[in-house]
């Protein structure tokens, strides 16, 4: 935290989220006790300006209000009405905590009425502070919505094999949700060494997860805010790159409570699996509600896809299972067909993608998933994705009509979203032909050639090649 020297008119603080904590004093003193205080409650991130009320309200009227706010009214001609002022540009569930020099029974009341949650007196101690700022963040997190009661979805992403595209996957589905649909979503890459949901988007990894991870015990909903990047208004990113030469141990339970207390806040919450993670710690898919496993038409993804799934019924039987096909059409040869794949793994393919280079290469061009860059038959593949999973009943009910508009869902047929297309490229060659056969009708067939049909030679049997006769 740094000391700031207020300006006459504005002071410099602009973040692209809401901050955690922020601090305004002239007191020198003061400013120490506040550090320390900040620094004992895991505030470590909040600042303390040099300024006073008006400086807060000179700040607030162009940005957003912190999650705690300290504010020293010491030297303040009209201190009531400078709160008032302050109060009209505060977030409601900003918990304010003001001190100053006078013991006034009549001025600590008027603040209680402005939604002030204490009034300190000076001179006061640093333990006197904590105290303050451990019942305010207290209070504030009472106020927040529990995970038991706040409708939520988890939705996993898994990988069958490297390179399969599951973070593409996670990333669009979430931009989906997020602006198509107004869902409050947010993304966890679980991946803390190598994740890349945050490089998509082209914002830096912080160390929130690696911190949230070894100490499951300080993760609550003001740890994640002050965690987590924040992409848009509705969607939010937790990740991580930790430094490689930094052992890291993951257990699930970790990942548990702090999927418990995103769910407490976000109302999606797309997981980005590593395969090893969920190899070794196969429970985390307890709570998932849908789970994508994400593979290609490939002999390894198919027994992999076979093993994933005996994991997954043994581990997170609640969860709902979609095996998504990734760039599908990306190699002319697939090493087996849809209906090969499908007869391996017993059951049906939810869902294709097909590749599209142009689309990938513009979406990095924009730092944006490929879903905002995608047309066509990926568009139509990727608005499916959310009609598929069990946050369906919470969806934006024209967001829903649009993805319908689109195409047809891969349930519907062998063919997928794309069947649509095909039937309408079928049904077209079908017309072309019977306009011909009825232009043709007045004509006569005199001058007509005919063709005959080529007849096939019957193979004998036993010559094939490395083949000899079978002797009788």
């Amino acid at each position: 935290m740094n000391m700031q020297e207020a300006k006459p008119q504005k002071v410099k603080y602009k973040s692209k989220q809401r901050g955690i904590g922020l601090a305004f004093t002239m007191d020198l003193k003061l400013t120490d006790l506040i550090r320390a205080a900040f620094d004992v409650e895991g505030l470590q991130e909040a600042e303390i300006v040099k300024g006073n009320v008006q400086s807060a309200v000179d700040l607030f009227a162009s940005s957003a209000s912190p999650q705690f706010l300290v504010i020293d009214i010491s030297g303040t001609p009209d201190p009531i009405l400078s709160m008032e002022n302050l109060a009209t540009l505060c977030d409601p569930s900003t918990s304010v905590i003001v001190i100053g020099e006078d013991n006034d029974v009549k001025l600590f009341r008027s603040l209680l009425m402005l939604g002030v949650q204490d009034y300190l007196v000076k001179p006061l101690t640093q333990s006197m502070l904590e105290e303050s700022i451990s019942i305010a963040r207290e209070a504030l997190l009472q106020s927040k919505p529990d995970a038991a009661t706040h409708k939520s979805h988890v939705i996993g992403v898994l990988g069958i094999r490297g390179g399969m595209g599951a973070t593409t996957v996670t990333t669009s589905m979430a931009m989906d949700f997020a602006e198509n649909h107004n869902k409050n979503t947010v993304i966890l890459d679980l991946d803390p060494y190598f994740g890349t949901c945050n490089f998509v988007f082209d914002i830096e990894a912080g160390r929130g997860l690696s911190d949230a991870l070894e100490n499951p015990n300080r993760v609550d909903s003001l740890f994640i805010d002050r965690a987590i990047s924040r992409e848009s208004e509705n969607l939010a990113i937790l990740s991580a790159e930790t430094p490689l030469n930094r052992p890291l141990s993951v257990d699930s339970n970790a990942i548990a409570h702090l999927i418990h207390e995103l769910k407490s806040t976000y109302e999606i919450v797309i997981v980005d699996i590593p395969r090893m993670l969920i190899t070794e710690n196969p429970s985390l898919a307890v709570d998932f509600d849908d789970i994508f496993l994400v593979g290609q038409y490939t002999l390894a993804s198919a027994r992999d896809t076979i093993r994933i799934l005996s994991l997954l019924a043994l581990n997170a039987a609640n969860a709902k299972t979609h095996i998504l096909i990734n760039q599908h059409n990306k190699n002319e040869n697939n090493e087996l067909t849809r209906s090969e794949f499908e007869d391996s793994i017993e059951r049906k393919v939810d869902q294709q993608i097909p590749f599209d280079d142009k689309a990938f290469f513009e979406a990095v061009k924009i730092s944006k998933p490929l879903f905002a860059a995608a047309s066509g038959s990926v568009l139509r593949a990727f608005k499916t994705l959310p009609l598929l999973t069990t946050a369906k009943e919470m969806l934006d009910e024209k967001a829903i009509n649009d993805a319908k508009k689109l195409g047809k869902d891969s349930e519907e047929s062998e063919g997928g979203l794309l069947s649509g297309l095909f039937k309408k490229t079928k049904d077209k060659a079908e017309n072309k032909t019977t306009a011909g056969d009825d232009d043709s009708a007045g004509r006569s067939n005199t001058n007509k050639k005919v063709r005959p049909a080529k007849k096939k030679r019957p193979r004998p049997q036993g010559k094939g090649p490395g083949k000899r006769r079978r002797q009788t």
